[in-house]
């Protein structure tokens, strides 16, 4: 299984650009181990399915889901398969009244 590493777009601050948009193609089954971001995450994928784990909760996630993962907490993602994710980094101060907590 391939290991990736976490996306860069994450630990960008920057109040001029409240939400980064984030879009990577990955062709094999994978793994992107415990990490965390400076921003929020909102975390899906277009077609195929993805394990994605925050503390004890691992959640399966299909295309008609998303999870989001608050800014500084750790989370690791597997799939079986290659996916198409997209993600949406949000800047914790444009993060006000989402989940202090990950959910899908």
């Amino acid at each position: 299984m391939l290991t990736l590493s976490a996306s860069a777009e994450g630990q960008i601050i920057d109040a001029a650009r409240p939400i980064i948009v984030s879009a990577a193609e990955v062709d094999e089954a994978h793994e992107i181990a415990a990490h965390q971001h400076s921003r929020g995450q909102l975390l899906y994928a277009e077609k195929g399915v993805m394990q994605v784990g925050v503390g004890q909760a691992t959640w399966r996630v299909t295309p008609r889901l998303g999870v989001w993962v608050p800014s500084n907490v750790a989370h690791r993602v597997t799939a079986s398969t290659g996916i198409p994710y997209r993600s949406l980094f949000v800047n914790p101060g444009f993060a006000c009244g989402l989940p202090l907590c990950g959910t899908v």
